[in-house]
């Protein structure tokens, strides 16, 4: 049995001072493996909230499959998360910035 493997970005590298999403990342994964780096951040407390959401194309609906702690700052973060796959695998990331004085993210 072999295994499969992707390299997807759901984000370029660059800041991120606004909330958005991936998009549908269009693979049915099993596994995926988040890399976070976090190089710089501004603002009055800056916050960055992530979320792993999987969508079924019947309710036309994201649902949440698991979170990324609240990062505050500069930071390196590996997470693996197993998906359950439910909805066929299409999942993406999304995220919500938080704080004032132009809160933002910079990450490679």
């Amino acid at each position: 049995m072999t295994q499969e493997s992707y390299a997807v970005p759901a984000k370029a590298a660059g800041l991120v001072s606004a909330n958005g999403n991936s998009g549908v990342l269009n693979f049915p994964p099993k596994e995926m493996v988040i890399l976070l780096n976090i190089t710089a951040s501004a603002g009055t407390l800056p916050t960055l909230d992530i979320l792993i959401e999987e969508y079924d194309p019947v309710s036309n609906t994201y649902f949440v499959i698991d979170t990324i702690p609240q990062q505050t700052g500069v930071v390196k973060i590996r997470r693996t998360i197993v998906t359950p796959a439910i909805f066929g695998g299409n999942v993406r990331a999304s995220w919500t910035i938080g704080g004032s004085a132009g809160p933002s993210n910079l990450g490679n």
